[in-house]
Protein backbone atom coordinates (compact mmCIF):
# COMPACT_ATOMS: atom_id res chain seq x y z
CA UNK A 1 0.00 0.00 0.00
CA UNK A 2 1.36 3.39 -0.94
CA UNK A 3 0.59 6.59 0.84
CA UNK A 4 -0.29 9.46 -1.45
CA UNK A 5 1.84 12.52 -1.75
CA UNK A 6 0.50 15.73 -3.21
CA UNK A 7 1.77 19.15 -4.05
CA UNK A 8 1.31 21.76 -1.35
CA UNK A 9 -2.36 22.60 -1.07
CA UNK A 10 -3.15 25.96 0.49
CA UNK A 11 -6.64 25.12 1.64
CA UNK A 12 -8.40 22.75 3.97
CA UNK A 13 -9.47 19.34 2.75
CA UNK A 14 -12.79 19.31 1.02
CA UNK A 15 -15.46 16.67 1.45
CA UNK A 16 -17.90 18.48 -0.80
CA UNK A 17 -15.90 18.47 -4.05
CA UNK A 18 -16.67 15.81 -6.62
CA UNK A 19 -13.74 13.78 -7.96
CA UNK A 20 -14.33 15.23 -11.45
CA UNK A 21 -14.00 18.87 -10.29
CA UNK A 22 -10.82 20.64 -11.35
CA UNK A 23 -10.05 21.75 -7.76
CA UNK A 24 -10.23 18.17 -6.47
CA UNK A 25 -6.79 16.92 -5.39
CA UNK A 26 -6.51 13.13 -5.62
CA UNK A 27 -5.25 11.70 -2.34
CA UNK A 28 -6.02 14.91 -0.44
CA UNK A 29 -9.72 15.57 -0.87
CA UNK A 30 -12.49 13.06 -0.24
CA UNK A 31 -15.58 12.67 -2.43
CA UNK A 32 -18.06 11.33 0.11
CA UNK A 33 -20.95 11.14 -2.36
CA UNK A 34 -18.87 9.01 -4.70
CA UNK A 35 -17.85 6.73 -1.82
CA UNK A 36 -21.50 6.18 -0.88
CA UNK A 37 -22.51 5.51 -4.50
CA UNK A 38 -19.62 3.10 -5.02
CA UNK A 39 -20.32 1.31 -1.74
CA UNK A 40 -23.84 0.58 -2.97
CA UNK A 41 -22.32 -0.99 -6.07
CA UNK A 42 -19.97 -3.05 -3.87
CA UNK A 43 -23.01 -4.48 -2.10
CA UNK A 44 -24.47 -5.45 -5.47
CA UNK A 45 -21.07 -6.64 -6.76
CA UNK A 46 -21.34 -4.50 -9.90
CA UNK A 47 -18.15 -2.42 -9.63
CA UNK A 48 -16.03 -2.01 -12.73
CA UNK A 49 -12.24 -2.04 -12.48
CA UNK A 50 -11.97 1.76 -12.68
CA UNK A 51 -14.68 2.21 -10.03
CA UNK A 52 -12.93 -0.27 -7.74
CA UNK A 53 -9.68 1.61 -8.20
CA UNK A 54 -11.38 4.97 -7.53
CA UNK A 55 -12.98 3.60 -4.36
CA UNK A 56 -9.60 2.27 -3.27
CA UNK A 57 -8.09 5.73 -3.75
CA UNK A 58 -10.86 7.26 -1.63
CA UNK A 59 -10.26 4.74 1.15
CA UNK A 60 -6.47 5.17 1.05
CA UNK A 61 -7.05 8.92 1.31
CA UNK A 62 -9.08 8.37 4.47
CA UNK A 63 -6.33 6.07 5.78
CA UNK A 64 -3.88 8.95 5.21
CA UNK A 65 -6.20 11.27 7.12
CA UNK A 66 -6.41 8.77 9.99
CA UNK A 67 -2.62 8.56 10.18
CA UNK A 68 -2.37 12.35 10.43
CA UNK A 69 -4.14 12.12 13.79
CA UNK A 70 -1.73 13.37 16.49
CA UNK A 71 -2.56 10.33 18.65
CA UNK A 72 -0.90 8.11 16.06
CA UNK A 73 2.86 8.18 16.32
CA UNK A 74 4.47 5.46 14.24
CA UNK A 75 8.10 5.92 13.35
CA UNK A 76 8.91 2.60 11.70
CA UNK A 77 7.72 2.60 8.07
CA UNK A 78 7.08 -1.17 7.96
CA UNK A 79 4.84 -1.02 11.02
CA UNK A 80 3.03 1.99 9.55
CA UNK A 81 2.39 0.08 6.32
CA UNK A 82 1.08 -2.96 8.22
CA UNK A 83 -1.24 -0.75 10.29
CA UNK A 84 -2.40 1.05 7.13
CA UNK A 85 -3.20 -2.26 5.46
CA UNK A 86 -5.25 -3.34 8.47
CA UNK A 87 -7.12 -0.03 8.42
CA UNK A 88 -7.74 -0.28 4.67
CA UNK A 89 -9.08 -3.83 4.95
CA UNK A 90 -11.33 -2.90 7.86
CA UNK A 91 -12.72 0.08 5.94
CA UNK A 92 -13.29 -1.98 2.79
CA UNK A 93 -15.15 -4.65 4.76
CA UNK A 94 -17.38 -2.02 6.38
CA UNK A 95 -18.55 -0.43 3.12
CA UNK A 96 -21.89 -2.25 3.30
CA UNK A 97 -22.76 -0.37 6.51
CA UNK A 98 -22.35 3.15 5.09
CA UNK A 99 -25.09 5.71 5.10
CA UNK A 100 -25.05 9.01 3.26
CA UNK A 101 -25.16 11.06 6.43
CA UNK A 102 -22.04 9.80 8.15
CA UNK A 103 -19.95 7.97 5.55
CA UNK A 104 -16.71 9.84 6.19
CA UNK A 105 -17.03 9.75 9.99
CA UNK A 106 -17.88 6.07 9.94
CA UNK A 107 -14.94 5.11 7.74
CA UNK A 108 -12.59 7.32 9.75
CA UNK A 109 -13.72 5.66 12.99
CA UNK A 110 -13.35 2.17 11.49
CA UNK A 111 -9.84 3.01 10.30
CA UNK A 112 -8.82 4.52 13.63
CA UNK A 113 -10.19 1.55 15.57
CA UNK A 114 -8.35 -0.86 13.27
CA UNK A 115 -5.14 1.07 13.99
CA UNK A 116 -5.79 0.90 17.76
CA UNK A 117 -6.40 -2.85 17.57
CA UNK A 118 -3.18 -3.32 15.58
CA UNK A 119 -1.22 -1.13 18.02
CA UNK A 120 -2.50 -3.05 21.04
CA UNK A 121 -1.62 -6.39 19.41
CA UNK A 122 1.85 -5.10 18.50
CA UNK A 123 2.49 -3.88 22.03
CA UNK A 124 1.29 -7.18 23.51
CA UNK A 125 3.51 -9.12 21.12
CA UNK A 126 6.53 -6.97 21.97
CA UNK A 127 5.92 -7.37 25.71
CA UNK A 128 5.56 -11.13 25.32
CA UNK A 129 8.83 -11.33 23.36
CA UNK A 130 10.59 -9.16 25.96
CA UNK A 131 9.32 -11.41 28.76
CA UNK A 132 10.52 -14.52 26.91
CA UNK A 133 13.97 -12.99 26.32
CA UNK A 134 14.25 -11.94 29.96
CA UNK A 135 13.28 -15.43 31.12
CA UNK A 136 15.79 -17.08 28.77
CA UNK A 137 18.56 -14.78 29.97
CA UNK A 138 17.72 -15.56 33.60
CA UNK A 139 17.76 -19.30 32.86
CA UNK A 140 21.12 -19.03 31.10
CA UNK A 141 22.60 -17.07 34.01
CA UNK A 142 21.25 -19.61 36.51
CA UNK A 143 22.67 -22.51 34.46
CA UNK A 144 26.08 -20.86 34.19
CA UNK A 145 26.15 -20.16 37.92
CA UNK A 146 25.23 -23.77 38.74
CA UNK A 147 27.80 -25.25 36.34
CA UNK A 148 30.74 -23.04 37.17
CA UNK A 149 32.98 -23.66 40.14
CA UNK A 150 33.40 -20.00 40.73
CA UNK A 151 37.01 -20.08 39.63
CA UNK A 152 38.34 -18.17 36.71
CA UNK A 153 40.03 -20.43 34.18
CA UNK A 154 43.74 -19.89 33.75
CA UNK A 155 44.97 -18.77 30.38
CA UNK A 156 47.95 -20.71 29.11
CA UNK A 157 50.82 -18.65 27.78
CA UNK A 158 52.47 -20.19 24.78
Amino acid sequence: MNFFEWKTVKRKRSRSLHYTDKDFVRGYDVDVRDIVNLSKKVAQDTLTYSERERLGVHIITIVNIVFENPKIRIIDRDIKLQAAERSFIAMWKSLDKLSERNAFSYLYTVGFNAWKKFARASIAKRRKNDAICTHINECVDLYINECSSGKTPAIAND
